[in-house]
């Protein structure tokens, strides 16, 4: 894991862009685009890498560190994926990535995971 200063991961005026492209493009409530950009933060602080260093691998271990570490139910893992994965396609949109590492990860994912780490 990279030692890189949390706001050095993610630039700040990102992070508020992207809370801009939930409020007028997904038509999100305030409070949840704000959650959302939360959730966001707090995956690019555990990853400890810059956001264009991301891969699927990434998500995935984030998600059942989530699970397993922080025993979230699959609903609030949901909304964890959600909020990444809507983070990618806003920068892909403005051209800052050229693939979306979300893409392709579910749910099922970690609970894959869990089930394979019970056996």
């Amino acid at each position: 894991m990279s030692m890189m200063e949390p706001s050095r991961l993610v630039k700040p005026c990102i992070m508020e862009g992207y809370g801009q492209y939930l409020l007028k493009s997904k038509k999100m409530p305030k409070y949840k685009a704000e959650m959302y950009v939360n959730l966001v933060r707090k995956f690019h602080n555990h990853v400890g890498k810059p956001y264009v260093d991301v891969e699927q691998r990434d998500i995935r271990c984030y998600l059942f560190f989530l699970g397993e570490t922080e025993e979230l139910k699959d609903r609030s893992l949901y909304i964890h994926l959600a909020a990444i994965k809507k983070f990618y396609e806003y920068l892909w949109s403005r051209g800052d990535v050229a693939k979306i590492p979300s893409d392709g990860v579910t749910i099922k994912d970690w609970q894959k995971c869990r089930h394979v780490q019970k056996i």
